[in-house]
């Protein structure tokens, strides 16, 4: 994820781009301010990246006097940070019209060479953020803009782009959109014929007759939109999303995408990601200490805008979890907060911080006996803490989540033979310390699903990560709910005990 924020910061700046070059104070650019809705005109919302921003003004200047066309006041980024983020930018009020933008983000390389976003991940998230959309505002007409070209490098900066996969990606958003009945507004067949002419070389935006044939477009498909009728109002099912916000580390923090997905594929479109704190190699105080003018986890308990937080300790002793969990019940006494119990750096039980990032493990040779031992204490010791912190409160707001004790469970079946798409134990980690690969990350998803939504991942599909490995299939995948169920109804601080047995 940081490698992401990385590149998304040097997306905006606004030098490389082609737009207007902020001073040391710069004035607040129109196209990120609010406007005043004019009384009596329908609502549209521009949601999208930074080339969104640069049609933005011509779009408004173009429909003024027949909508109040107002915008999401920041660069909206990859769809993954949209699926995450959509119905906050919604906002309290319905919306007649949105028009709204993904692609170009989701082409970055990463630091590893790979796409921030598969083009699989890309059709889901496209799917949750129609489903959010249409959940916030039913009687809403959407239309979606296709992806403009994206060069190979970007300048002269480390920013590079996937364009091989641009055409699936394309092809992908296509398909949700025609499943999903949503106007397409072709940006990118506008522009390609005159593009050497619009675009700015080894750049993702425009000159200024590029972003006025945009906003022309653009305007014409909001005013066709507006024009059809509005979609039938569906009944609407009592929500069951709940707000969760992610405090942890690289052991943890990546289950955000994958909870949300899961969450979408059981049929909750209305999974919140409040939000997140991600520190590498964090203790929980670590979060706790981040300045408060900064502390978003805080902020966002202070207000009352979480069900569920999640954390991620290493070792005890550790302050951090009670300092939170009293906090979150002050400003809400339904909250639920979930310890993650992960397995064992370095294949060991060895309650020293920081830890050793160096030692040479073969995960190969761990025997199992010898694991459980070291899995059990680590549990027994972090359960009997938070146990401590609940009696304090007076209330259950602590719950662990026993992912360790599901990869140890895995670990047996692969020297049993029993996983075909999984011959090592090797295979499940990235390195000697345990960082997982995509298997560990889905499992561990899975236990954080079926703890926070108290209901069993069984039945759902194919998580879209798995698209990276072809021997990661179905069977892997039932395996892997399985695991997770029985080892979350089996803990006793999962607070699922009573779920045990159901299928």
């Amino acid at each position: 994820m940081n490698s992401l924020l990385k590149s998304l910061l040097l997306l905006s700046l606004f030098a490389v781009t082609g737009l207007a070059a902020p001073a040391a104070k710069p004035e607040p650019r129109p196209e990120l301010l609010p406007i005043q809705d004019a009384p009596g005109l329908p609502r549209v919302l521009l949601i999208g990246d930074t080339v969104s921003i640069g049609y933005t003004l011509p779009v408004r200047k173009r429909l003024e006097g027949k909508a109040n066309v107002h915008r999401v006041l920041r660069n909206c980024g990859p769809s993954q940070l949209g699926a995450e983020s959509v119905a906050e930018w919604l906002g309290p009020e319905p919306w007649d019209v949105v028009h709204f933008n993904f692609g170009a983000s989701d082409l970055m390389l990463g630091k590893d060479g790979e796409p921030v976003v598969t083009p699989e991940r890309y059709a889901v998230n496209l799917r949750i953020i129609v489903a959010k959309i249409r959940a916030h505002s039913p009687r809403a007409r959407l239309v979606f803009a296709t992806t403009t070209p994206v060069p190979e490098t970007l300048g002269n900066s480390q920013i590079h782009f996937a364009v091989k996969d641009a055409d699936a990606c394309a092809a992908a958003a296509r398909k949700v959109m025609d499943d999903a009945g949503v106007r397409v507004n072709d940006l990118h067949a506008l522009v390609m014929p005159r593009l050497k002419e619009l675009q700015i070389p080894g750049n993702i935006h425009f000159r200024a007759p590029g972003w006025d044939l945009m906003g022309e477009q653009t305007a014409k498909e909001i005013a066709a939109a507006l024009k059809d009728p509005p979609p039938a109002v569906a009944p609407v099912a009592k929500g069951e999303g709940l707000r969760v916000f992610t405090c942890g580390h690289s052991f943890h923090v990546w289950v955000v995408p994958l909870l949300s997905e899961m969450a979408f594929f059981a049929g909750i479109t209305d999974h919140v990601v409040a939000g997140r704190s991600s520190i590498g190699g964090s203790t929980v105080m670590k979060h706790w200490d981040v300045p408060e003018e900064k502390n978003l986890a805080k902020q966002a308990l202070r207000a009352g805008k979480v069900d569920v937080l999640t954390l991620s300790p290493i070792w005890l002793p550790e302050e951090g979890i009670e300092k939170f969990a009293a906090l979150a019940f002050e400003h809400n006494k339904s909250v639920r907060v979930t310890v993650q119990e992960y397995w064992l750096p370095n294949d060991e039980y060895n309650p020293v911080y920081p830890l050793d990032t160096r030692k040479k493990v073969d995960h190969n040779a761990t025997t199992i006996p010898a694991l459980r031992k070291a899995q059990d204490q680590y549990d027994h010791d972090i359960d009997e803490h938070c146990r401590g912190i609940n009696k304090k409160l007076g209330k259950k707001v602590i719950v662990t989540v026993p992912c360790g004790q599901a990869v140890l469970a895995l670990r047996e079946k692969i020297i049993a033979g029993e996983v075909p798409a999984l011959k090592t134990q090797t295979e499940l980690f990235r390195d000697n310390w345990g960082h997982p690969t995509v298997p560990v990350q889905v499992l561990a998803a899975y236990c954080h699903f079926a703890v926070i939504y108290r209901r069993t991942p069984l039945g759902l599909p194919l998580p879209t990560a798995f698209a990276k490995n072809p021997a990661w299939d179905e069977k892997l995948n039932h395996l892997l709910q399985e695991l997770a169920w029985d080892a979350v109804t089996k803990h006793p601080l999962s607070g699922m005990q009573a779920k045990a047995g159901t299928k």
